[in-house]
């Protein structure tokens, strides 16, 4: 199995813990500011839909994390 490490999408908790430790609150913030774009995967229950589930790009994470940098 995989660590969260070497996975390109994370869940939640895994995109607050990659980001230093934040809160998944923190992360909910970031996501409905406008800051971090999640993936949403396509729902299989209901097709033309996405999921719920809030997955995080890893690439994304490092992008905004070299913005708030600069």
């Amino acid at each position: 199995m995989s660590s969260a490490a070497t996975q390109r999408l994370l869940n939640l908790k895994a995109a607050a813990v990659y980001l230093g430790g934040v809160s998944i609150w923190t992360v909910r913030a970031l996501v409905a500011n406008g800051d971090l774009k999640p993936v949403l995967l396509p729902s299989v229950r209901h097709p033309g839909e996405t999921g719920r589930r809030l997955l995080f790009d890893v690439r994304d994470l490092d992008a905004a994390v070299d913005r708030w940098k600069q």
